[in-house]
């Protein structure tokens, strides 16, 4: 069965918009003069906490007005031309967290997930910039006309990310990866057929942040470090949150924010 759900021909209103929903009654005023053009979405749980201890961090929205997703949004003091936050957890929260951002006038979005691998080619740690992310999400298939791969472009203004994140010492890999949100169908059979295509590690939010910000024609780019590897066949065991991905974690978080103090 061929999947039609975007219609590019489709110019109608939407029945509501993030910008409708920002303002209405049951969500918070936003001061829109204090949201930066510039946004950084880290799809990862212990993200903010770790920004606010090795950062002075102002908060400018104690929560993002959005439908889903109700981060707190902070800027790094002294620097308030980038805004940090949580993306949300699979694709639908963080489209939703793109649409909000954009309709408050966010112009840049730069997405850091974790991915966890499957291949014998990543390890834990290693930082990847696919270039175009294995679409199993359905979420981007309403941002675009459905197809297997979502590119992930790179802007100039990331074009010494990769090099930057060397300079600190991360192992670095344009390994391309697949965006899933069905967590317990990650089969044994399903991650061999995901090897077969060479993709090397599984998350939930890429594809959907990649096609939203391509629709909503803004500047944007993904990349992504290797947080666990799953097992390769069902005698091994699945191991998470070891004491090396922790300090793994928060070094790539503040690397992360450093890259854009430092720009």
């Amino acid at each position: 069965m061929e999947i039609k759900w975007f219609n590019p021909e489709d110019k109608s209103k939407s029945v509501f918009d993030a910008k409708e929903h920002s303002k209405s009654s049951h969500r918070e005023n936003v001061d829109e003069s204090l949201v930066p053009k510039r946004a950084v979405l880290f799809c990862m749980g212990k993200a903010m906490g770790i920004i606010k201890k090795y950062f002075k961090t102002k908060t400018i929205m104690e929560k993002l007005p959005g439908f889903i997703t109700r981060s707190e949004v902070v800027v790094i003091e002294d620097n308030p031309t980038v805004c940090f936050l949580h993306g949300g957890y699979g694709a639908p929260q963080t489209a939703d967290v793109v649409e909000t951002l954009r309709a408050l006038g966010v112009e840049e979005f730069m997405l850091y997930g974790m991915i966890g691998g499957f291949s014998k080619d990543i390890q834990i740690g290693d930082v990847t910039f696919p270039n175009r992310v294995y679409a199993e999400d359905g979420v981007s298939f309403h941002y675009g006309e459905a197809k297997e791969y979502i590119e992930n472009p790179c802007p100039d203004i990331y074009s010494d990310m990769e090099e930057y994140f060397i300079s600190k010492g991360h192992n670095c890999t344009h390994d391309n990866m697949v965006t899933s949100v069905a967590v317990f169908r990650q089969t044994f059979e399903k991650e061999e057929s995901w090897r077969k295509k060479g993709l090397v590690g599984v998350e939930m939010e890429g594809a959907g942040f990649l096609a939203t910000c391509k629709f909503l024609g803004v500047k944007h780019y993904a990349a992504f470090f290797c947080s666990d590897k799953h097992p390769l066949s069902k005698d091994e065991k699945w191991v998470w949150r070891t004491e090396k991905f922790t300090k793994i974690q928060e070094k790539f978080v503040c690397d992360s924010v450093n890259y854009f103090l430092e720009r």
